[in-house]
């Protein structure tokens, strides 16, 4: 979609079913539609060089693609031959895009009777990470300062499983000239700003399909004049390398990044509870409606615990655990703590109020155990409860984020 008249536009650029590449000793130019059905027909597609030469309008685009045999090919098939393209994909990647091939999507608006090239992302040699190219962010500089906006968004396969995209991201931007940022499913996970070159940024990514959208935005505070353009100013974003590996574990990642529970699916992975089961509960919420409450343990004969367990995978790239919680607990009655890979690394008593605990996390797979504690001391018979006490933890908005988001 495209959004004109002072406001802003958005294009989406990248699509869903995204193919596996694999090493190959050899590489041909083929048009076609897009990068996906040039791979599939790429026997009978005609051939074509990197400035699109000879490329039909039916399928106006030149890709570079891995060669493979075709089924009763003649001696006087014509190939062009590159050895400019990715050779060395990232280990363990089951899909990787490095825009060697100098072509992208382009977008058409109608303008009247007549077609209009829009300029969106496109393919440079300006910048890159590896190879010759990069993509780039269009240049959405005016006259008037008018605010504008756009948006590549990568969809990744539903039948991908658990795991980390990867990619390169040179953030020429400034405020308050220009801004970046890029989100995950709606939500904004990361600012990009006043890059000095390429960084790698990864995002720990739950199985099936997901929106990553990069948002480049010109004048993102509406100013209707900006200061001099200082001579160090870029202006732009470039990507490059962009890859995705799955878990080589059983291990799943937050599905919803914070987990505020209104999927109404707890416990199921990342997160498992007992003994004495943790549950569902929507009396208290601090987002929406629901939250997860400890189980009442005050039948018990004697001291009691019961968990709910978080568990970060090995390609956690290690980061910022955070979490919502009121602990209406007082010893010698009751206590919280959490605990990180068994050891104790916070401890909660008479919250009463919503609060935000912050814990650190190393790289790779934790597990992080929220402990409610029954009269862990085994006294007998417990003193009167007190009137502030409702004996129960609850917890809400559980995020994992990577340091620097």
């Amino acid at each position: 979609e495209i959004f004109i008249d002072d406001v802003s536009f958005t294009q989406s650029v990248m699509t869903t079913n995204y193919p596996t590449m694999q090493p190959a000793d050899k590489y041909k130019y083929v048009c076609g539609e897009d990068d996906v059905e040039a791979k599939e027909n790429h026997c009978t597609n005609p051939t074509c060089t990197n400035d699109y030469d000879g490329c039909p309008d039916s399928k106006p685009y030149c890709f570079l693609i891995p060669d493979s045999e075709c089924p009763n090919e003649g001696p006087t098939r014509s190939r062009r031959y590159s050895t400019f393209a990715p050779t060395s994909i990232p280990d363990g990647a089951i899909y990787y895009m490095g825009f060697e091939q100098d072509t992208f999507p382009r977008w058409t608006l109608g303008g009247g009777d007549d077609d209009v090239q829009y300029q969106a992302w496109e393919p440079t040699e300006e910048e890159a990470n590896s190879g010759l190219y990069s993509i780039v962010s269009p240049d959405l500089r005016n006259e008037e300062h008018t605010s504008a906006n756009s948006t590549l968004t990568l969809t990744t396969s539903p039948t991908w499983g658990a795991g980390t995209l990867h990619f390169s991201v040179y953030p020429g931007v400034r405020e308050p000239f220009d801004h970046f940022d890029y989100f995950v499913d709606g939500v904004r996970r990361n600012s990009l700003t006043r890059g000095g070159g390429f960084e790698e940024w990864s995002i720990e990514l739950g199985p099936g399909e997901h929106e990553i959208a990069f948002v480049y935005e010109y004048n993102p505070f509406g100013l209707t004049s900006l200061p001099p353009e200082p001579s160090d100013w870029i202006g732009a974003v470039f990507i490059d390398d962009v890859y995705f590996v799955e878990s080589s574990s059983n291990c799943l990642a937050l599905d919803s990044n914070p987990d505020s529970f209104e999927d109404l699916t707890f416990p199921s992975l990342p997160w498992s509870t007992g003994p004495g089961d943790w549950t569902m509960a929507n009396d208290v919420a601090y987002t929406g409606r629901m939250s997860i409450k400890s189980p009442y343990l005050e039948d018990s004969e004697g001291p009691a615990i019961s968990n709910a367990t978080l568990v970060t995978c090995d390609f956690f790239p290690g980061g910022i655990l955070q979490f919502k919680t009121i602990a209406s607990v007082l010893p010698p009655h009751d206590i919280f703590i959490v605990y990180i890979d068994g050891e104790e690394a916070a401890q909660l008593v008479n919250v009463n109020e919503w609060t935000e605990p912050t814990l650190g996390l190393s790289p790779g797979a934790h597990r992080i155990d929220f402990s409610y504690q029954y009269n862990t001391f085994g006294v007998s018979p417990l003193p009167p409860n007190p009137a502030t006490r409702l004996g129960a933890v609850w917890i809400d908005d559980v995020s994992l984020r990577p340091f620097g988001e």
